[in-house]
């Protein structure tokens, strides 16, 4: 998967991580290197923490080779297929996306409580 085609991923000088821009916030490289492989091999997967919530995007998974997933294990979202995106950008905005309905419907049904 050729995630560096997407223009919103930067790094951060020579031996610097990337950041991937997107949905409105910077989410970090959380790719896994071998020894020599940082700077070398493309990011595939990328993290947004946002303290309360950290949600992660990765096309290296071994059972999703070249499928963007995503998940968010405080919301109990696991391996969630990011459908039709190609790009880290497109995996992240679907992401957000994916977390935003699931945080809706909760506080719909805490909304039924007095």
């Amino acid at each position: 998967m050729e995630t560096l085609i997407d223009k919103n991923i930067s790094k951060e000088g020579e031996y610097g991580s990337y950041t991937l821009l997107a949905a409105g916030a910077t989410w970090n490289d959380s790719t896994s290197y071998s020894r020599g492989e940082r700077g070398k091999k493309q990011p595939n997967a990328f993290e947004l923490d946002l303290k309360a919530l950290r949600i992660f995007i990765t096309a290296g998974h071994v059972y999703y080779k070249g499928t963007w997933i995503m998940g968010c294990h405080q919301l109990n979202l696991k391996e969630v297929e990011c459908r039709n995106c190609k790009t880290a950008t497109e995996a992240a905005e679907y992401a957000v996306k994916v977390v935003k309905q699931r945080l809706n419907k909760m506080n719909e049904a805490l909304s039924t409580c007095s």
